[in-house]
């Protein structure tokens, strides 16, 4: 059962303080390293490698580039229905940038979009396909928040996994590039 705080952020609070906890504990070991304890060393490099030194693979700060710098603010700030609208538009602007077309159904049909990224040959198909329909999603909803003045989105929860939405479809997007027809 999930407690929460007065302003609904609990699941982000706890993971930050997940990220701090472990930077603390690095830290902690690193200073017994100094003092000579044997051992600590090799488990310094192991703590370094478990810990690692990039921002917490789920936090807000491991969004793509892109949604992290303009959406970050409106998402802290609690403008939540402008900050998924926000990455929304920038999942259009990419695809735009990319085929000349804004939609996922466009720039994947008429577009020839394609991502190069396929686990393997015998299923690019479905991944080609998993990517549209991703693009695609994100079309609807934006279509579906275009119809209401505050998007309908007052969870921070609900806007993350939006913002998580468009920051996937924006790293997908990395590897594309237009088939010749």
């Amino acid at each position: 059962m999930r407690k929460e705080t007065s302003d609904g952020h609990s699941l982000l609070l706890r993971r930050q303080q997940s990220t701090h906890l472990r930077a603390s504990l690095f830290h902690i070991a690193k200073e017994y390293s100094k003092q000579g304890f044997s051992g600590w060393d090799r488990l310094i490099g192991r703590l370094e490698l478990a810990v690692g030194q990039s921002p917490d693979a789920i936090g807000i700060e491991s969004l793509h580039p892109e949604i992290y710098a303009k959406c970050r603010n409106l998402y802290e700030g609690a403008d939540y229905a402008e900050a998924v609208e926000k990455s929304f538009k920038l999942v259009g602007d990419r695809l735009r940038a990319l085929t000349g077309y804004e939609t996922g159904s466009d720039a994947f049909g008429k577009g020839l979009l394609y991502i190069v990224r396929a686990a393997a040959t015998d299923v690019d198909e479905d991944f080609q396909n998993g990517v549209k329909f991703l693009t695609m999603a994100i079309d609807r909803f934006r279509n579906e928040r275009s119809h209401t003045e505050s998007g309908n989105i007052s969870d921070p929860i609900r806007a993350y996994e939006y913002l998580r939405l468009s920051s996937l479809v924006m790293h997908l997007l990395e590897g594309a590039q237009r088939r010749s027809s």
